[in-house]
């Protein structure tokens, strides 16, 4: 869930002089089987 104090942390870090090495990011990837040859996959 995203909440405004991170969104706030990642603006502050975004508008900051220094770059900013610690950034946790989460992600997820999804993939379907057609079949023995082929995967489709999401593309939002």
């Amino acid at each position: 869930m995203f909440t405004a104090d991170k969104g706030r942390q990642l603006e502050d870090a975004l508008m900051m002089g220094d770059p900013v090495t610690e950034l946790t990011i989460a992600l997820e990837v999804n993939y379907f089987g057609l079949n023995n040859a082929e995967y489709l996959h999401p593309s939002w």
